[in-house]
């Protein structure tokens, strides 16, 4: 063989080593990979709930939409009260303290017994204070 043979062989050989990488490559990213689902603890006033990273934005808006709602209710509640000249005494509704702690769980397992270490963590300061 000559020189110019070899040197097409090889660059056969490399072209078809490549084309097989880029099938490889194309088949492991067409593979749908695993989410993995994080949960974060949410506190609502003095609850505390468990929720998923990705829910958290919705279930924040679905809090406020219930405030927003309490909020109408009341205001139409106290219209009615001087509509009929009755006394209205029922405060307001007050806007949830929402916060969301900063640590960030894979299972909701996780997320529910640090849930439960807080609350108990709050019932021994609650004893503590009463004594």
């Amino acid at each position: 063989m000559s020189n110019l043979t070899r040197f097409q062989a090889f660059a056969l050989l490399a072209l078809g080593i490549s084309v097989l990488c880029a099938a490889t490559r194309r088949a492991e990213s067409a593979q749908p990979k695993e989410k993995k689902e994080s949960f974060a603890v949410v506190q609502v006033d003095a609850e505390y709930a468990v929720v998923r990273k990705a829910e958290l934005k919705d279930f924040q808006k679905a809090l406020s939409e219930k405030f927003a709602a309490a909020v109408k209710a009341h205001q139409q509640a106290r219209k009615d009260a001087v509509k009929n000249k009755e006394k209205f005494t029922e405060p307001a509704p007050r806007r949830p303290k929402v916060r969301t702690l900063p640590k960030v769980f894979d299972s909701e397992e996780a997320a529910s017994a640090f849930v439960q270490q807080l609350k108990e963590e709050e019932e021994r300061k609650k004893a503590a204070a009463s004594r």
